[in-house]
């Protein structure tokens, strides 16, 4: 297993020193959050060079880019909803393809008015199914987290089930199905074979409130975690998922907790 870390650890940073403070922590890879204003740079609009440049930045560092987080949402039912979706992904994988990055991590989102979940689940079904298609075709992934909809991971391996296609698998946030009331046996159950990435956090398992802690002030059974992604032959990225100060003073301060406590936890 390898460490990574979102860039809402550190969203005024450049590329430039976000990959130099990550070489230095001894982080594997970074991952990119797209559409939220990050000082990177990495987003859709990048120009050909842009991206060329990127791509290089990231080999030189010796620093993988190993997922961009989007906020796209697959629940989409009416026919207007879906075609824009299917559009703003095939621009995040294309994105992808040119960076060398290996998977867009994707949300279910929320269930419109006057659809059931049942009819939510189906569509976001449907629309990963397309959407596998121009992700395969590009030989980039899509992840679907266990977050907002389907925080528990029946839920979200139902969706990944019923998409049925190579290129659609799970991010597992390990955080949310346990803030859900999922008990652990069941979310293993249910992501068996399905883990591609995951977010990575300690965290006060509060069912009205994300708390996410530094690592050893927080509830989640982590070790436990591990040993199950450990008999998975889970190879991924533990990519840290917290908001600037939530580890720390700073940005470099919680970039190095998280770095030393996740490879404690590791060895």
């Amino acid at each position: 297993m390898r460490i990574s870390f979102m860039t809402f650890a550190c969203p005024a940073w450049s590329l430039d020193e976000v990959l130099r403070v990550g070489r230095r922590l001894g982080y594997d890879g970074v991952e990119p959050r797209l559409d939220s204003g990050h000082a990177h740079g990495i987003e859709v609009g990048l120009s050909p060079d842009g991206r060329e440049r990127a791509k290089a930045q990231f080999a030189e560092a010796g620093v993988a880019v190993c997922c961009l987080a989007t906020s796209l949402g697959f629940i989409a039912t009416e026919s207007e909803r879906r075609t824009a979706l299917l559009e703003a992904t095939r621009a995040r994988l294309e994105l992808a393809a040119d960076l060398g990055c290996p998977g867009l991590r994707v949300f279910a989102g929320g269930v419109p008015q006057g659809v059931s979940l049942d009819e939510a689940l189906d569509a976001a079904g449907d629309n990963l199914r397309a959407a596998g298609d121009i992700a395969a075709a590009l030989g980039v992934e899509l992840w679907l987290e266990t977050h907002d909809t389907v925080s528990c991971a029946e839920l979200c391996a139902r969706v990944v089930r019923a998409a049925d296609h190579p290129s659609v698998w799970v991010n597992y946030d390990v955080m949310h199905p346990l803030r859900c009331g999922e008990p652990l046996d069941t979310t293993f159950a249910a992501l068996d074979g399905l883990v591609r990435h995951a977010h990575w956090h300690d965290a006060i398992l509060d069912p009205k409130n994300v708390a996410i802690t530094r690592f050893g002030e927080g509830e989640m059974p982590l070790g436990t975690i591990v040993e199950w992604l450990r008999g998975q032959g889970f190879e991924g990225y533990l990519s840290g998922e917290w908001f600037e100060q939530q580890l720390g003073a700073d940005s470099d301060d919680s970039l190095e907790h998280y770095a030393v406590a996740t490879r404690d936890l590791l060895s």
